[in-house]
């Protein structure tokens, strides 16, 4: 039975432990930092996929909420004059573009033969500020991974073809995405991990 619960334990495998509070007027804002391969960017953004399940482990100390926010780390790159430097060593103005859609924020600069874009950085190694979209949580529980539904992998942007069958499906479609991300991790599909499962949507896209 899944739980419609806030979960009150620690998700795990995200990247890193990066956690920004932010102040506003009414309450306070929770930041987390996720991981995005480069065609679940490109789902978010066309709007097909609305969920996100993460295998739950005691890795991650923070509590998450309905009205936090999750910015998407995806694959990027800068200037190639930049490559020398750290990530983290890289200025909020500087030229940025991403995997997804291959879309890019000059901040002013000039990218051409002569200042070429450098090499892609995978997701992990994202900065905050380098970040464009931000996402809100609207809902949020537990359950395990098995126990997603139809709508759900819909919601996780799976196409779902006209012979849908709940076992085979669930198994080579979603069940084969989950595996190729978390099986070498211990987090297997055949396993069937509790999971957090997240409902969000989008609040900012920086152009």
């Amino acid at each position: 039975m899944r739980e419609e619960r806030m979960l009150e334990d620690g998700a795990g495998l995200y990247t890193d432990n990066e956690l920004i509070k932010l102040h506003n007027k009414e309450h306070q804002i929770i930041e987390h930092g996720l991981c995005f391969q480069t065609d679940r960017v490109k789902a978010i953004l066309a709007g097909r996929q609305t969920q996100d399940r993460r295998p739950i482990t005691s890795r991650n100390k923070y509590d998450w909420q309905v009205g936090d926010q999750i910015w998407v780390r995806e694959t990027w790159r800068t200037a190639k004059a930049l490559d020398m430097y750290s990530p983290r060593m890289t200025g909020c103005k500087s030229p940025f573009q991403y995997a997804a859609g291959m879309k890019s924020i000059l901040h002013g600069n000039i990218i051409d033969k002569w200042q070429p874009w450098g090499k892609w950085h995978p997701s992990i190694h994202m900065p905050r500020w380098v970040a464009r979209i931000i996402l809100e949580i609207t809902a949020i529980r537990k359950e395990t991974v098995q126990e997603i539904s139809q709508d759900d992998q819909r919601a996780e942007g799976i196409v779902i073809p006209s012979e849908w069958c709940v076992n085979g499906y669930k198994r080579t479609r979603f069940g084969t995405l989950w595996d190729s991300i978390y099986h070498k991790r211990g987090y297997g599909w055949d396993t069937n991990p509790d999971v957090r499962a997240s409902t969000f949507k989008i609040i900012e896209v920086k152009n």
